[in-house]
């Protein structure tokens, strides 16, 4: 506070106090020592008036003061005085320094670059982008990151999608998980499909011989069994056995006997079973250098004569004109021949002795004397197989031909008829066509065999339509929906909820989110700062307030003093 006037005698070292005017007297000022305090040079003193809305009078001391100080009866009480009043804020310490700003909170957005919403100043994602695309992850066109369908997914068509299978359906494009297959379910069957779900046409299996060589082979069969039968001479003792024949077809050689000894003088090529006749020439006596172990008919040691060289002998060596042979197997034997004959037995000769009957099984070609220890056997021709034979004839010695059994269906009106089978096995079935599955439009319970079948698919028949089946066979035109292009995102300002293919015309208003964040932000800065300009404002409006209520309510007027 600072005095006017000419300050009528008042001086530094004063003192000024200011006392509540309803104190009506100076009393009290001596205590409020913050109320005022010694006036200095420039005639200025510092009161700290704290009680609002309170009209003060002025209380002056005029020095000098005694040892104990100012006191209670050194003022004089001026209720009257006027005084212009100026306030100082009290010496406080200073604020403390304002803590460095908060950073600005993250922003939140789409971060996503594809996104319908993509907010490229966020830098933590929301969760809320909007990605367009096919979101049906059943067809071809799906797109795992799109959550908001365009519209734009390829029409559906649930069915079949296997080719081979009966009610495979062109159009599917998802597999329905329940194709049918036609094919044989009889395991026996040589064709048994085992993933045949639709009985189909079956090959029974036909038993029989299916090897070429075999002289029942089976034309007609498709399962080796083992009654292949192969002919041949089954006699291991003939010269013409055959130990791959498992059936005697009686085509074994008959047995010649005779000398089948080249060496021995009464040898034939005709002979084929050497009875033990052989007529051997030679030396036998076994101290002789000449010694034969084989000759069966002594000749003096000094000379050997086989067989071939007596027969080159000249008719005139043979002691023709007795015309016989010592020996008896000859044909011309004579117990009285003459001795001349006996060392060189060129005069023998030998009968071919065999059936000269060509008719007979035992023929012997070239034979020239009947053989009465093995006599002709007449021939009778027929089957000699026993088994798997129709015709088999028990007494037949020579084979001719046999009507093999085959095994089969018999009857020609027969689904599954043999047409060489001879033998019925009861193995005929006689098949019924027709559709076989119950999904099928033509479904056939008395059907056998499924052939032909036939399926309904329902939907809408336009063309025109965005859902469009062709295949449908009946026709659902309620069903149909039309293309209809808009923004079909219920979050957008543009949102049409009669689209069914977005057309990328969607505005979310996004790029005004920016803006407004950024106004609010503003907004509350200035609220704030408007709260703190009230609470200053009122500090000051309070301090004016007092000054007034000081300046109107006392008088301070010091008597025959200056104006304070």
């Amino acid at each position: 506070v600072t005095l006017g006037g000419d300050h009528g005698g008042t001086q530094a070292g004063d003192w000024a106090v200011f006392v509540p005017l309803s104190a009506g007297s100076c009393s009290g000022a001596a205590a409020l020592t913050s109320n005022g305090g010694a006036i200095d040079a420039t005639f200025s003193f510092t009161a700290e008036l704290s009680a609002a809305s309170t009209v003060y009078a002025l209380c002056l001391a005029h020095g000098p003061f005694g040892a104990g100080g100012v006191t209670a009866s050194d003022f004089d009480y001026h209720p009257h005085v006027t005084a212009t009043l100026s306030f100082e804020p009290p010496s406080r310490p200073p604020p403390p320094s304002a803590p460095p700003p908060s950073p600005p909170p993250p922003v939140y957005g789409c971060t996503s670059s594809i996104g319908l919403n993509y907010a490229p100043s966020a830098v933590l994602d929301d969760g809320g982008c909007i990605i367009l695309g096919c979101t049906d992850s059943r067809t071809s066109a799906y797109d795992p990151l799109a959550n908001h369908d365009n519209g734009r997914c390829p029409m559906m068509h649930v069915g079949c999608t296997d080719s081979a299978a009966e009610n495979y359906r062109a159009i599917a494009n998802i597999d329905s998980g329940d194709c049918h297959y036609v094919g044989c379910m009889e395991s026996a069957a040589t064709n048994y499909d085992p993933v045949a779900t639709l009985t189909g046409v079956c090959i029974d299996a036909v038993p029989g011989c299916m090897d070429t060589a075999a002289a029942n082979y089976f034309p007609n069969a498709n399962t080796q069994d083992d009654s292949c039968l192969y002919l041949g001479c089954a006699d291991s003792t003939s010269v013409n056995f055959d130990p791959t024949a498992t059936e005697d077809d009686h085509s074994c050689v008959q047995p010649a006997p005779g000398c089948t000894n080249t060496l021995a003088i009464n040898y034939s090529p005709v002979y084929n079973v050497d009875d033990g006749t052989c007529i051997v020439l030679g030396c036998t006596d076994p101290t002789s250098p000449k010694y034969n172990p084989d000759a069966t008919h002594s000749i003096p040691c000094g000379r050997r004569l086989l067989a071939a060289a007596a027969a080159a002998l000249p008719a005139s060596t043979a002691n023709s004109s007795q015309g016989c042979c010592p020996l008896a197997a000859a044909a011309n034997y004579a117990p009285g021949c003459m001795a001349a004959c006996a060392p060189d037995f060129a005069c023998c000769s030998f009968p071919v002795r065999g059936c000269r009957d060509p008719t007979a099984i035992n023929y012997v070609d070239g034979a020239t004397a009947d053989d009465d220890a093995n006599p002709c056997i007449p021939s009778v021709e027929g089957c000699v197989v026993s088994h798997n034979t129709l015709d088999f004839k028990p007494d037949a010695n020579r084979m001719s031909t046999c009507v093999w059994a085959w095994n089969g269906c018999v009857d020609p009106s027969a689904s599954n008829f043999v047409p060489l089978a001879n033998v019925d096995d009861a193995s005929c079935r006689y098949d019924v066509a027709g559709c076989a599955d119950p999904s099928g439009a033509n479904f056939d319970s008395t059907a056998t065999v499924s052939v032909r079948c036939y399926y309904q698919y329902t939907g809408c028949v336009d063309p025109s339509a965005i859902n469009f089946v062709p295949d449908a066979t009946i026709a659902l035109r309620s069903d149909c929906r039309f293309a209809s292009y808009g923004c079909g995102i219920p979050q957008a300002l543009n949102y049409d909820s009669r689209a069914t293919i977005d057309d990328g015309s969607c505005r979310l208003g996004h790029e005004q989110e920016e803006p407004l964040a950024q106004s609010r932000q503003e907004a509350s800065a200035a609220l704030e700062h408007e709260e703190t300009a009230s609470i200053v404002i009122g500090a000051a409006a309070f301090a004016v307030g007092l000054a007034l209520l000081v300046g109107l309510g006392m008088a301070l007027r010091r008597h025959g003093g200056p104006g304070v």
